[in-house]
């Protein structure tokens, strides 16, 4: 059973100090507005809280129009709680960096497009950092599995930022 909460402060605190930095002034100067809302998967026999995501940790949703009214937020920002739960202080801050990072201005002949309410618009970057596959499959075939191979070209991909 998914459980839903609002954040506290500190994490408003966290995005703001992020998003204070030059690397977002452009989504700062917009005034774009975020909720962050935390969410765990609870097993309601046993209390048990299980990884919501597969992969990173939170999930980011740019709200429409309707939402945009009822919630007075654009940007929504879904985190795993037992993730940040467990994460230091620098790892809370580059999470939210990571979240940040997925939302893109829309911009169309050197200027930004606007929704109709006046709110700028957004769009998500897809990550350019992906790998999925079934364990079962590399374990059994070994070299020859497509995940074998995946994750070979992954590695000769990425290994310098992944170091």
């Amino acid at each position: 059973m998914k459980v839903y909460t609002p954040c506290h402060s500190e994490v408003y605190n966290i995005l703001n100090n992020v998003l204070n930095t030059e690397k977002f002034s452009d989504l700062n100067s917009y005034k774009i507005r975020y909720s962050v809302i935390f969410v765990k998967d609870l097993d309601p026999k046993s209390g048990e809280v299980f990884s919501v995501f597969q992969g990173l940790p939170y999930r980011v949703k740019i709200n429409n129009a309707k939402d945009r009214i009822l919630k007075n937020k654009d940007v929504d920002i879904i985190i795993d709680k037992s993730y940040w739960d467990s994460c230091s202080d620098e790892e809370l801050e580059v999470l939210m960096i990571s979240a940040l990072s997925q939302l893109q201005i829309v911009v169309k002949k050197d200027f930004p497009v606007f929704n109709e309410d006046g709110v700028v618009k957004l769009k998500l970057k897809k990550p350019d950092m992906f790998f999925a596959g079934f364990s079962s499959i590399a374990e059994e075939y070994g070299s020859v599995s497509p995940e074998r191979k995946l994750w070979k070209d992954f590695i000769y991909n990425f290994t310098d930022c992944l170091r």
